[in-house]
């Protein structure tokens, strides 16, 4: 092979190692010491799963790692305002959302924080996120804001568009499953993305178990909200954002088991 030699046929988003070694006819020498490379990223087919165990940790704390910002992070994800007032790592504390390594927002300032996923061969309007969050912080409710949406220009902060938000009071400290998320009036070429932030003090997210796949053929329910309380009933509406005609119900006192 000639020198530069160009690989050709290799897979988007891929991590590589290549070695060389001397042909000189009738011996060859030694292989080099590799050269580790990464393909540039391309569009990303569903199902999507990203737990964030493929990376090899040696950090299990709140504290940033010594190399950050320059710690691994998620293959194609993308980061806006990720600083050292505004932290972004991976982590294998045990308060992570589920076991094992996580992704930990470790925000103390107001200035909002993106983590972008990667682009999606589909369009996203075709497309529902699932993930698992926990929060952790000073007060039991409130002091942070976690929003799902997405970025029409992965490049401008300007350009997101939320879809779903977690606001100070909704979401009491502790893991949560939130399920099927969608982004029905995105425009083609979008870049989903969560954005996060502080809104008075320090504030811990760590998300975990995200999940990209196509809308499922029967959509939950959206906007349910509850209404003209009297002593003994109460009325539930909600929002179908499929062709259902039936629905089932679950109620109990707060925080009951389902099922």
């Amino acid at each position: 092979n000639s020198n530069p030699f160009t690989l050709t046929g290799l897979s988007a988003s891929t991590n590589f190692d290549a070695y060389v070694r001397a042909n000189c006819g009738g011996a060859v020498s030694y292989w080099s010491l590799p050269t580790r490379f990464a393909t540039l990223c391309g569009p990303t087919t569903v199902p999507y799963m990203e737990n964030f165990d493929a990376y090899a940790m040696n950090n299990s704390s709140t504290i940033a790692p010594d190399n950050y910002p320059n710690d691994p992070m998620p293959t194609c994800w993308d980061f806006l305002n990720r600083d050292d007032r505004n932290q972004v790592f991976l982590t294998t504390r045990s308060g992570c959302a589920v076991h094992g390594n996580c992704l930990l927002f470790k925000l103390l300032q107001s200035t909002p924080t993106f983590a972008i996923l990667p682009e999606f061969v589909n369009d996203i309007r075709n497309l529902a996120i699932s993930f698992y969050l926990r929060k952790d912080g000073v007060s039991t409710m409130g002091r942070g804001i976690f929003i799902i949406g997405y970025l029409t220009d992965p490049n401008d902060t300007s350009t997101f568009v939320p879809t779903y938000t977690i606001g100070n009071n909704d979401f009491a400290t502790g893991m949560h499953h939130i399920q099927e998320i969608t982004f029905d009036s995105a425009p083609i070429g979008s870049r989903i993305a969560f954005k996060c932030q502080s809104t008075s003090s320090l504030i811990y997210y760590t998300l975990d178990n995200v999940v990209v796949d196509l809308l499922p053929n029967c959509r939950k329910p959206h906007d349910v909200v509850a209404s003209n309380a009297t002593t003994n009933s109460i009325d539930v509406a909600w929002t179908e954002m499929g062709g259902a005609t039936a629905w089932n119900i679950e109620y109990g006192p707060i925080g009951f088991t389902q099922g």
